[in-house]
């Protein structure tokens, strides 16, 4: 049994009203075989993230928000951003020749890493980039996070991200009342 912290229970997504963008978007089960990994990514809209572990380990690599830029970060389908390198096992001491040679700005950045294991929770603060690999087996439960720790980030990308996505007007409005 897991039972999620009362400062993760804070989710303003949670009550986004029927037909709303996101409305039925969280919780999300994750699956998945040992192996599989995320790719480096920050989450939508400046969203926290949460993750609940109910079976087998997750090495986690995140990188403070204010190194993004070091990462070559790019867009390739909204604001939200994904970066062109795998880390994975970045502080094992594999930082690869290549990947410093084709991406320098990264031997600047400052990750951490940690495992997640079964009954463990783990927090990911907005605009953190973050890359997942599934040691084992897992299976897991997550949530993307709004409140009143990152709800004027997370309104000002929605107002930006309206301009391609009339549907950021619910969400919008929501966040705000």
């Amino acid at each position: 049994e897991i039972t999620i912290p009362t400062a993760l229970q804070d989710n303003w997504l949670a009550y986004l009203p029927e037909g709303t963008q996101y409305h039925n978007s969280w919780p999300s089960l994750f699956a998945a075989p040992a192996g599989l990994n995320s790719g480096l990514h920050v989450d939508a809209f400046c969203s926290s993230f949460w993750m609940a572990v109910f079976e087998g380990t997750k090495r986690w690599t995140i990188f403070p928000r204010d190194e993004a830029a070091l990462m070559y970060p790019v867009y390739p389908f909204s604001l939200d951003s994904t970066f062109p390198m795998d880390v994975t096992g970045w502080k094992e001491g594999r930082r690869s020749a290549d990947l410093l040679a084709r991406y320098p700005a990264l031997a600047l950045t400052h990750p951490w890493q940690v495992c997640v294991e079964a009954g463990d929770v783990l927090l990911v603060p907005w605009g953190c980039p973050h890359q997942v690999e599934n040691v084992t087996a897992t299976l897991a439960i997550s949530s993307n996070v709004v409140n009143r720790h990152n709800a004027v980030k997370a309104v000002s990308w929605l107002e930006t991200q309206r301009l391609q996505d009339p549907n950021a007007d619910g969400v919008i409005h929501e966040i705000k009342t």
